[in-house]
């Protein structure tokens, strides 16, 4: 039915979905899907020096983590930042045989915000059973929100660049991922990528606050006019129209 070495990477960045892209994809019997194995907090290592290695020679290690594989397909979580050789490993990998999924957010700006909140906080994701904080109320540093999309802008820039004429499969979270109605139709657009039969999906995890980050954040208008005034704005309307013709 499938290939015992069917192998592929979930490529993106923080706040993006992956940790729910991860879990939907893992329901599927024959896979064995891991999370950011080159981050101390995912727990896969747990040495900083050894983290420091693997990510200077990162191929040796994905393999490493391959031949660990309970499944008859495996895949991984891979951040634009984890590695110093993030442009060669992703096109050694395509070279190899790895199939790419790279999973993108649309809305920048609320992309920079979650992680601001969340880092904050300490509270990523949200399970089923935990409860959700009642009454948050957030005021964001007008010069950390700038520095955070500043940073973002830099990580898309250098996902389209080490894209660029790399096959690949687009999902987005807005619209494959944000609604749970669209969990099912997205996993099988990627099971039919890896040519793997379709299996039935779920995930435990919700959105970490029910309300828009533009009722959460006090000053959310306010960082809007910010950063509609800065330099930035342009690059980040120049990358946001390219996500959405694609």
């Amino acid at each position: 039915m499938k290939s015992s070495e069917n192998k592929f990477v979930i490529f993106s960045q923080s706040r993006s979905g992956s940790t729910l892209l991860k879990e939907l994809i893992g329901s599927h019997p024959s896979i064995h899907c891991e999370g950011e194995i080159l981050a101390l907090s995912d727990g896969y290592i747990t040495n900083r020096y050894i983290l420091k290695i693997c990510r200077r020679i990162p191929v040796p290690y994905f393999y490493f983590r391959k031949r660990m594989c309970v499944g008859n397909v495996y895949g991984f979580t891979l951040f634009v930042y984890h590695s110093p050789y993030i442009k060669q490993s992703i096109h050694r990998l395509s070279k190899l045989g790895w199939k790419i999924v790279y999973l993108k957010r649309r809305d920048i700006i609320n992309q920079a915000i979650s992680n601001i909140v969340a880092h904050r906080n300490q509270y990523f994701h949200n399970m089923i059973d935990n409860d959700l904080p009642e009454n948050v109320d957030f005021e964001i540093n007008r010069e950390e929100f700038l520095s955070e999309i500043k940073r973002r802008i830099h990580w898309h820039q250098t996902e389209r660049d080490i894209l660029m004429n790399i096959d690949h499969l687009p999902i987005f979270y807005e619209k494959d991922l944000e609604n749970l109605k669209y969990w099912q139709p997205t996993a099988d657009r990627i099971f039919q990528f890896l040519n793997m039969d379709s299996s039935e999906v779920n995930s435990g995890l919700k959105k970490t606050y029910k309300k828009p980050y533009s009722e959460l954040v006090s000053n959310y208008q306010n960082l809007i006019e910010l950063l509609k005034e800065s330099k930035l704005n342009d690059k980040l309307e120049s990358i946001m129209c390219d996500v959405v013709n694609v």
